[in-house]
């Protein structure tokens, strides 16, 4: 004889994966809301590390972030100005993003293709 379930119904997989993800998710916003607010130098900081995951972007004095490149010379990072940037719109914050990771991957790789 095998298991009896409540109802007499056995539970479905997808539901239980639901009840999962919901308990998760419920997790996960209790843990956002007993942390401080991401900063526009963590915010990048992960883009950054997230593009090139052998460079280290610390936080520096005056609010910017120092970006320590393996090879190459540490590179400063306007965290302010990029933001100023991003406050204009997505499109616009988009591209200032790109131009910084550009700006980071230095001499040594080669550029883009025209």
């Amino acid at each position: 004889m095998g298991l009896v379930y409540a109802g007499g119904m056995k539970p479905s997989a997808p539901l239980n994966r639901v009840a999962l993800g919901t308990v998760t998710l419920s997790a996960l916003a209790a843990l956002i809301a007993c942390t401080e607010p991401p900063s526009w130098q963590k915010l990048l900081a992960i883009k950054i590390t997230d593009q090139f995951p052998s460079y280290q972007a610390e936080l520096a004095p005056g609010g910017g972030l120092i970006v320590k490149r393996p090879g190459l010379p540490d590179a400063p990072v306007d965290v302010d100005a990029i933001a100023r940037f991003c406050q204009r719109g997505p499109k616009d914050c988009n591209y200032v993003q790109d131009q910084m990771l550009l700006e980071l991957r230095g001499a040594s790789s080669p550029a883009p293709a025209r």
